[in-house]
């Protein structure tokens, strides 16, 4: 799917699949990058259950402008090497071409709105891996961000969207 920039009117790309019991499986191009100028896009993935498939490739590059931004927004997210919704190579080779937001709601099952990096993850570009969950994040491998602006958010028990902050999350 490609939804450009074009005459400074960023592109958007939104695939959704039910937010109490859908899935939204991940797969293919989505390229909402600015190649001959302009800002990049945004570019939505939501469901109860979001799955990337480890030859996603997403873009919201700018040439001349700002990147975009993708926002994974599942109930809960766990990137793990095998069993996981994403891989860590996946989600290091998505930040070499966008900043990437992985946003967790708690939807209807008590305990969950969790965050989980079970792979390591690195990556050497200017963009952004934002981790927020309405619960818990947990972090056990590494993350490493080497690019001049890179960087690493952490908002666990976070309110995000009409979703209430746990109150408990860590």
């Amino acid at each position: 799917i490609e939804a450009r920039t074009v005459d400074n009117h960023e592109g958007v790309i939104t695939l959704l699949g039910g937010m109490k019991a859908g899935t939204a499986n991940i797969g293919g191009t989505l390229d909402a990058s600015a190649p001959n100028g302009g800002n990049g896009g945004f570019i939505e993935t939501s469901a109860a259950h979001v799955k990337v498939a480890n030859d996603v490739k997403v873009t919201t590059a700018a040439t001349n402008g700002r990147y975009g931004k993708w926002l994974i927004d599942p109930q809960d997210f766990t990137v793990a090497a095998s069993g996981g919704d994403m891989t860590g190579l996946t989600l290091s080779t998505s930040l070499t071409t966008t900043p990437v937001t992985l946003q967790s709601s708690s939807g209807g099952t008590a305990g969950s709105g969790n965050v989980n990096i079970n792979d390591a993850v690195s990556w050497s570009a200017d963009t952004t891996l934002t981790l927020t969950a309405s619960n818990n994040i947990t972090i056990n491998k590494n993350i490493t961000a080497t690019g001049n602006a890179a960087g690493l958010v952490l908002n666990p028990n976070t309110a995000n969207g009409a979703e209430a902050a746990s109150g408990t999350g860590t």
